[in-house]
């Protein structure tokens, strides 16, 4: 993934229209006929919701601060690779977020993107990103989970009704990978966090993984509550 949008606390840009790239090839004599059509982007708005929890442990915790409040717009590696104009959305998928949790990233080519809140709150943890009514009616759908898939934006297309919902009640674990007395732990180690509940396999937010530090220690946070397996292992290389 190539991280592209979208952070808080700065002007709303406006709105703007880019042609697709046009190849021309030049053989000593001029070039015409050459069409170059501005096309309308595409836009993302929504909001961050936050659901308290009331269990005493919980209880005079810090909540998250919308201003303090990212969420960052990712791309599918290889669509990246091949836009030219993947670096201009470091400035233009950028939003604000109201006093109410809404937030807006404007200026986004077509492709198929993920969207990934971050935040500043111990104690609380990514619950879902969906699109739709939570409570559906006749002339509403019901929610659409978006986290399991790509979401797929059209040129000029409006996504509206987007939300995303942090969770009070998360955990943290911290800990240290241990190696034989004669041996040192080779740099560039992870630990993986997986869920070890069966109903819990397909939920991409049970998903963490952390570096492990030079004193092989790590630390995961903002877990949401449930089981997990740990394992600590060293990425092969992408080939």
């Amino acid at each position: 993934q190539e991280f592209i949008g979208s952070m808080t606390n700065v002007v709303t840009n406006p709105d703007l229209a880019i042609s697709d790239p046009v190849k021309v090839t030049v053989k000593g004599a001029d070039v015409t006929g050459v069409e170059i059509i501005p096309k309308p982007l595409a836009a993302i708005s929504g909001r961050v919701a936050l659901e308290p929890s009331n269990l005493p442990e919980c209880k005079n915790k810090r909540r998250p601060l919308f201003s303090e409040t990212m969420v960052l717009l990712a791309q599918d590696r290889k669509e990246a690779q091949n836009d030219p104009f993947a670096a201009l959305r470091m400035f233009t998928s950028i939003s604000t977020t109201d006093k109410d949790g809404a937030f807006t990233m404007k200026n986004i080519r077509r492709g198929a993107y993920s969207l990934m809140p971050q935040f500043f709150a111990r104690y609380w943890y990514l619950k879902s990103i969906s699109i739709g009514s939570q409570t559906p009616t006749k002339q509403t759908s019901a929610t659409r989970d978006v986290a399991r898939n790509w979401l797929p934006l059209k040129a000029g297309e409006r996504v509206t009704g987007l939300t995303v919902t942090l969770s009070e009640g998360a955990g943290s674990v911290r800990g240290q990978v241990t190696v034989a007395e004669d041996s040192k732990l080779e740099p560039g180690f992870f630990v993986f966090l997986v869920p070890a509940e069966r109903d819990k396999v397909d939920d991409p937010f049970r998903y963490f993984v952390g570096p492990v530090a030079d004193d092989n220690s790590f630390s995961l946070a903002n877990l949401p509550p449930g089981r997990y397996s740990l394992l600590a292992q060293k990425p092969q290389a992408e080939v």
